[in-house]
């Protein structure tokens, strides 16, 4: 304790004065959640999405058509001015009928697998915001309660100092007491600059300068959890960003095997040209072009094979997907239910038998009967329990803030 506390008191000195508590406003939850909307990965994520709809609209039109002027018959000087004829053309290439349709669908399922991605960082953060608010809030209330301890162990040394005078009382208690006071001093000046550090991590967050002023954040409490083990899975296999996605890679997996086989089918060219013919009638031609794609048709049977292979990936992929995102449900909900039920415990039960400890050993040393080694070691008791609660209590809400990336939704 005695060498922790240098080593903090020499952080202090480097870092400066820490700032007060008691003096900050209290900043909910809710206002930071709002702040995510301007973090830089959500706005690029959705202007990712927002460049892949605007594919959709680039497959509803045909390649460019072509235009093409040839002189025929120039004569030997290559004077091109005297050419017999002067052929003016255009043409445009028709895809076969389906491969339209098909890219369409291909670039509006990558659409929507950006917005599926969007989704899941816009989750992911919100997550991480509330687990740095629920760290600030435990940060917060060990200070508060090791403030709260200090002010004990003052009162019990100023009872100490009265008795030691009066020959009742050790000069060795005296020293326990002020030892023990000085360590939790120390650790009051740990958790101010922990709690400056949590402060810097949510400003992170929610792209606002490391330096923007602290403020208080509400204090937690405990109550039900509102969904079932069974609305949990039902919400996750229907609403997971990640899950979503996999499921349309799959689509698009479908629709890309789809497309390659359509690529064996033949595509078609329209040509016309006007011919400027030099001293007799103009004329006009037609003309018509297909390619031969059955002509290599192992080239495009490997392309089939390669698209096959892709889908039984995707679906792979979303089967594996599938399976961690339900058993990390499972975990997560456990672990929820497992410390709502030690939560329990505590307001009912330990923290109020630590109190009572705490005021019979204060009656004890005040009366004569009992010493101030005993009154020092519940103080310590009493402290160790509040924040034991106090953690388990944090845990329980960073475990729902988890939860929710994996059910695609907020949790009320």
């Amino acid at each position: 304790m005695k060498r922790r506390g240098i080593h903090i008191v020499l952080i202090v000195l480097l870092l400066g004065p820490l700032p007060v508590a008691s003096e900050e406003a209290i900043v909910p939850l809710h206002l930071l959640i709002a702040e995510i909307k301007n973090h830089p990965e959500i706005e690029a994520l959705r202007l990712r999405a927002e460049a892949a709809k605007e594919e959709i609209a680039q497959t509803q039109f045909l390649e460019d058509p072509q235009f093409s002027i040839t002189q025929w018959g120039i004569p030997s000087n290559l004077n091109i001015g005297r050419a017999e004829e002067t052929w003016f053309g255009i043409a445009q290439m028709f895809p076969f009928p389906g491969k339209r349709r098909l890219r369409s669908q291909l670039a509006t399922s990558d659409w929507a697998t950006r917005q599926q991605d969007n989704r899941a960082k816009r989750l992911a953060l919100i997550s991480e915001v509330k687990s740095a608010y629920y760290q600030l809030s435990l940060s917060q209330e060990k200070i508060r309660f090791h403030q709260k301890h200090q002010t004990l162990l003052e009162e019990s040394i100023h009872i100490a100092k009265k008795r030691y005078a009066v020959g009742q009382g050790s000069q060795q208690d005296i020293l326990k007491a002020e030892m023990e006071r000085s360590g939790i001093h120390n650790e009051l000046i740990a958790l101010e600059n922990e709690r400056s550090i949590l402060w810097a991590k949510m400003n992170t967050l929610i792209n606002r300068s490391i330096e923007t002023p602290l403020g208080k954040v509400e204090a937690l409490t405990l109550r039900p959890f509102p969904l079932t083990y069974n609305a949990l899975i039902e919400a996750a296999l229907r609403a997971q960003p990640e899950l979503q996605g996999a499921a349309l890679m799959v689509e698009r997996s479908q629709l890309a095997t789809a497309l390659t086989q359509k690529e064996a089918d033949p595509d078609f060219m329209v040509e016309v040209q006007y011919w400027d013919v030099q001293g007799d009638e103009n004329r006009w031609m037609v003309g018509g072009k297909m390619n031969l794609p059955f002509v290599f048709k192992e080239k495009y049977a490997g392309k089939n094979r390669k698209a096959a292979v892709e889908a039984q990936e995707a679906a792979a992929r979303y089967t594996a997907r599938k399976n961690e995102t339900l058993l990390e449900v499972k975990s997560l909900f456990t672990t929820i239910q497992t410390t709502a039920q030690q939560l329990a415990r505590y307001p009912s039960d330990l923290i109020p038998l630590a109190n009572q400890s705490v005021q019979v050993a204060q009656i004890a040393y005040q009366a004569g009967t009992g010493d101030l080694l005993t009154l020092i070691e519940d103080i310590q008791l009493l402290l160790d329990i509040q924040i034991a609660y106090y953690e388990k209590l944090a845990m329980f809400w960073e475990q729902i803030a988890k939860l929710e990336p994996l059910i695609g939704e907020e949790i009320p």
